[in-house]
C-alpha cells in the first residue's frame, strides 16, 4: 500500500510511502499566489497514491487579511489536487497531528515546528537530512519535516512504545 502526507503551504510538502517507509518526496515551489500545482499534480500521477493524509489548517488569530487569503489559496490547491488525485483522502488538523508528536519530543513543551524539527531525523534519518539545509544548519525543510511528522500520527499505532 502506497500514501501520501501532505503538509499544505507556500513551504509545504508531500512524501510518498510504502507502507511504512518514505520513499519519495516533493517540496513545493511558490507559483504566482500559490504553489506549483502542475508540479504537484504530475507528481501525484506518477506516484498514484492508494491513500492520502492532507494537513487541514484554518485561519490564524490576528492573521492579516492578505496571509489568511494566500493560506486559503494554497491549501484549496492542495486539497483539489488532493481529490483528484486518489480515492481516499483524509483531512487532519495540524493540532491533532502535533498533540501527538508532542509525546514522543524530549521537550514536550516546545513549539510544534521545533519538535517537528527534533523528530523528523530521529524517525526517518535518510529522508530528513537529504532535506537540511545547506548553509551548514541543522535545519530540516519545514515541510519535509511536518509531512514526516504527519506520518508519525497517521501510523502512531507503531510509535506508541516511544511515548513519554
Amino acid at each position: 500500500m502506497s500514501y501520501v502526507t501532505m503538509d499544505t503551504g507556500l513551504k509545504g510538502a508531500m512524501i510518498l510511502w510504502d507502507y511504512y517507509l518514505p520513499i519519495d518526496s516533493l517540496c513545493f515551489e511558490r507559483m504566482g499566489s500559490g504553489i506549483d500545482s502542475f508540479k504537484v499534480a504530475e507528481k501525484l500521477k506518477e506516484w498514484n497514491p492508494d491513500r492520502m493524509y492532507v494537513e487541514q489548517i484554518s485561519p490564524r488569530p490576528n492573521q492579516s487579511a492578505k496571509a489568511t487569503f494566500t493560506q486559503a489559496f494554497v491549501v484549496g490547491q492542495c486539497h483539489t489536487l488532493s481529490q483528484l488525485h486518489c480515492e481516499y483522502v483524509e483531512y487532519i488538523y495540524p493540532q491533532t497531528w502535533t498533540a501527538f508528536t508532542k509525546r514522543l519530543s524530549e521537550t514536550p513543551t516546545a513549539k510544534s515546528k521545533v519538535i517537528a524539527q527534533e523528530l523528523a531525523p530521529k524517525f526517518f534519518p535518510e529522508m530528513a537530512e537529504s532535506y537540511r539545509s545547506k548553509r551548514g544548519h541543522k535545519i530540516v525543510h519545514d515541510g519535509i519535516a511536518d509531512a514526516l511528522c504527519l506520518n508519525l500520527y497517521v501510523q502512531r499505532d507503531l510509535y506508541l512504545e516511544h511515548l513519554k
